[in-house]
């Protein structure tokens, strides 16, 4: 009898985390868990099918599903336009808790997108003026400053909670590109502040 499943595009935060959670699993139970956390088919009837089919759904969710980071300034959600924060106007409240975050980042990934991501409130994309000097730099082979392009939702921590359950279902590569973009960031700022502030 053929088995038919649903490969999913993407991976979820969600999924993600799930997943980070069952390392402590052997590998063939993390095999089981996985493939049903992402075809929707139970443990119990996993445990029904063949080793070798297994092994071929296995593979290939892993040729399917790309975990590559994806770092995206914008994006669409549920008809709403989110933007990611400009470290340069990060308040402090958003530094002590995406400190306090990232102490667990894989339990805390959806949170810590909630404070990356907010909903844009006001935007130049689809300025006349705006168009124009995106072509004439793309002719040019240059780019703008995406940030000044965009307002974005001042940071409050009930929205935050309220955007971090619907971010759980965003596919975990924007959640890994955000997170290795601002790690990038302040990575750089570092290297930039260590000769001020060494002693001589």
């Amino acid at each position: 009898m053929k088995k038919t499943i649903t490969v999913p595009d993407y991976m979820s935060i969600e999924q993600y985390q799930i997943v980070h959670n069952s390392e402590h699993l052997t590998e063939l139970h993390k095999t089981i868990k996985i493939i049903s956390l992402l075809t929707g088919v139970s443990e119990a009837e996993l445990k029904t099918w063949g080793v070798r089919t297994l092994g071929t759904i296995y593979r290939d969710l892993n040729n399917k599903i790309d975990l590559k980071e994806e770092f995206h300034p914008i994006f669409k959600y549920e008809d709403k336009l989110y933007g990611f924060q400009n470290i340069d106007n990060m308040t402090l409240g958003e530094y002590i808790d995406l400190e306090r975050l990232s102490k667990e980042p894989n339990k805390n990934l959806h949170e810590i997108m909630a404070i990356f991501y907010r909903e844009i409130k006001s935007h130049n994309f689809n300025h006349f003026v705006w168009k124009q000097a995106q072509k004439i730099l793309v002719n040019n082979k240059k780019t703008t400053n995406i940030f000044k392009q965009y307002k974005i939702k001042k940071y409050d921590v009930d929205e935050r909670h309220a955007s971090a359950e619907m971010f759980k279902q965003l596919p975990v590569q924007y959640a890994l590109g955000a997170l290795a973009f601002f790690l990038g960031i302040v990575s750089g700022y570092l290297t930039i502040t260590k000769p001020y502030s060494t002693k001589k």
